[in-house]
């Protein structure tokens, strides 16, 4: 292989009238193309972070299933588990769909705004599945606040 092969130019130097020059883009073959370099760096960010998410989900919230299921620690447990599992199908199944959404990768830039709005709006969606979990995790708090509240003692008609 030539020094002119070797970065794609490839012609005539026989001195004939025709001297004809093609450019190709000849990429080393251990190199994968940018777009699926794109692809594999959005989907280890994602599934990474939906990861980090959910570990945080489960130890924040065992306190409020605690609390939900009056003490019982092997049930709260359990349903934690189970939220958890239901985070990551959820989350990790809208990673994968959104990954084959949007152009194709041609340059370093292209990457980065590539890699870095599919993994924004991936936090906007984690964002917006912690807040549901953590209006469902108040409600059955507070259900079960006001279930083992005492309660209130009788009016008297005199009053």
């Amino acid at each position: 292989m030539t020094h002119g092969q070797r970065h794609g130019l490839q012609g005539n130097l026989r001195g004939d009238s025709d001297t004809s020059w093609k450019i190709q883009v000849v990429r080393p073959p251990h190199t994968l193309p940018m777009d699926v370099n794109a692809y594999i760096s959005y989907l280890v960010i994602s599934i990474s972070i939906a990861i980090a998410v959910a570990t945080f989900l489960y130890k924040s919230g065992h306190p409020f299933l605690l609390l939900a299921f009056h003490g019982d620690s092997n049930l709260a447990v359990s349903v934690n588990r189970l939220l958890v599992v239901g985070f990551y199908l959820i989350n990790i199944g809208f990673i994968c769909l959104f990954s084959v959404a949007g152009g194709q990768v041609h340059d370093a830039i292209g990457f980065l705004k590539y890699v870095c709005s599919k993994v924004g709006v991936v936090l906007f969606v984690l964002g917006g599945m912690h807040f549901f979990n953590l209006f469902i995790l108040l409600t059955v708090s507070r259900k079960a606040r006001l279930n083992n509240s005492p309660a209130p003692p009788p009016i008297s008609p005199n009053a």
